[in-house]
């Protein structure tokens, strides 16, 4: 079990580390698990006694089968993990002042905001509510404990600027090539990493991607992103299908984790504040809209069900609403 654990974290970052500190990284953990019994968790759910711990496993279960997203059953997970570590009272008994004392503790003691309240309060909205419909208790204790309020700050997107400074620090024809890909499509990273190199339509500038929830959609590439797309594939001597690998052999496919981490860097070198890639997408949303394109194309653009979503990642700049009051008012 030792060697299938050493081998599994080696795969894990082989990505991240030259064949050198690959060997020292196999090296240390060899000697430090040589004094620990190890014994791989068992995940299947199987057998219920009754205990918080197996409600949440089939909580979890039926979330997975309900088309959730890896991420969001993790979160869920995290946060059912330790909300059970901290109950004062069997599961099925807990009430509401129960909860409610619990997320006053978690904020007291974490020091989070209320932003990541909600989200705790969120899952076991959602955990409870499940219990409830599973006929498991009589009352849902979370139906008196309303959203928690948080402040809503106003993400920005790059502007111009900032955009240029971002692109004259690109090292790596690979690096200009996700920047520009980013922007034009208005992908989620998580959507960037699956796709594979023949899946680029360069004649009509256009992919497909695979969204949340596994629905279909087509995506756009402006001639600037097909340019420096083409440019940075053609100059590839792997065989990799991925769009994007790293730059170091054996060229493994970017993560999700990789792509954050190319843009922070570059993010760094421009001196641009918070380059990540979901802000090209909100970029791309914002821009799209001060242009003159219709909210509802917009929304398709990004996959959104709700368009309420889409006016969310858009900000609408002074300037725009200073010119449309000159149109519409003046």
């Amino acid at each position: 079990m030792k060697e299938k654990l050493i081998a599994a974290v080696l795969e894990k970052m082989h990505e991240h580390l030259d064949p050198d500190q690959v060997t020292i990284l196999q090296w240390v953990m060899s000697v430090v698990l040589d004094e620990y019994s190890v014994e791989r968790q068992s995940t299947e759910v199987t057998v219920y006694d009754g205990s918080a711990e197996e409600y949440a496993k089939r909580f979890l279960v039926v979330k997975h089968l309900a088309g959730c997203s890896d991420r969001t059953i993790e979160l869920y997970r995290f946060n059912l993990q330790k909300f059970i570590l901290n109950l004062r009272r069997p599961l099925l008994e807990t009430d509401t002042n129960d909860i409610r004392c619990y997320l006053a503790t978690y904020k007291e003691r974490r020091k989070v905001g209320n932003t990541t309240l909600n989200n705790m309060r969120a899952t076991l909205s959602s955990f409870f509510a499940w219990l409830h419909e599973e006929g498991l208790i009589a009352k849902n204790p979370m139906r008196r404990i309303p959203p928690i309020k948080a402040p809503k700050v106003i993400k920005q997107p790059f502007t111009a600027e900032d955009m240029e400074h971002l692109r004259m620090e690109c090292q790596r024809e690979r690096d200009l090539a996700i920047m520009e890909f980013l922007y034009s499509t208005g992908v989620r990273v998580s959507e960037a990493v699956q796709l594979n190199r023949d899946q680029i339509n360069f004649t009509e500038g256009e992919c497909i991607v695979y969204g949340k929830g596994a629905k279909e959609r087509e995506v756009f590439i402006n001639p600037k992103a097909c340019i420096h797309l083409k440019k940075y594939l053609d100059s590839r001597m792997d065989n990799n299908p991925a769009l994007f690998v790293w730059t170091k052999k054996p060229h493994r496919r970017l993560s999700e984790k990789g792509i954050w981490s190319v843009l922070h860097n570059l993010g760094c070198r421009a001196e641009v504040e918070k380059t990540h890639p979901h802000r090209f997408r909100r970029t791309l949303a914002t821009d799209a809209l001060n242009r003159g394109m219709p909210l509802q194309e917009v929304q398709q653009m990004l996959g959104h069900e709700k368009a309420d979503t889409t006016l969310i990642y858009c900000t609408v700049t002074k300037t725009s609403v200073k010119m449309s009051h000159k149109k519409y008012i003046a």
